[in-house]
């Protein structure tokens, strides 16, 4: 295994960034519930800005191999936080998306095509 190679200043700005990467993974979950869309576009464009952070010092340190087995783990939990995230963004969309078509009334576009989301009811008349 490589060795750390950096200073101990460089360490605690990694301890620092990690901890600040999992309360924006915790602020966007929270986002995500009130669905404030916004705040959640905000929060992913600041977790890039942290993991480009993080990569670079990660790169100057000589790599993840040489990391500490403590950071190591805080950034398997990280990553679980990120799924997680993740998980909740999708199904949040999903639940969206089916109300916006549940409320959508029955008609046709712009294309004649049927708007309806359930199947449209036949009338059978015998002569």
């Amino acid at each position: 295994m490589k060795g750390w190679r950096t200073s101990a200043q460089s360490l605690d700005e990694l301890r620092l960034l990690i901890d600040e990467l999992r309360a924006s993974f915790a602020e966007q979950r929270r986002a995500i519930s009130r669905l404030a869309g916004e705040r959640v576009s905000w929060l992913v464009g600041h977790q890039s800005q942290i993991c480009s952070r993080i990569e670079s010092l990660l790169t100057a340190a000589g790599g993840r191999e040489g990391l500490p087995e403590p950071l190591r783990n805080i950034m398997a939990a990280v990553r679980i936080e990120a799924e997680a995230t993740a998980l909740l963004a999708a199904i949040a969309a999903h639940s969206v998306r089916n109300l916006i078509e549940q409320s959508e009334p029955a008609g046709y576009n712009a294309t004649a095509r049927p708007t309806r989301t359930t199947s449209p009811i036949c009338l059978l008349t015998t002569l």
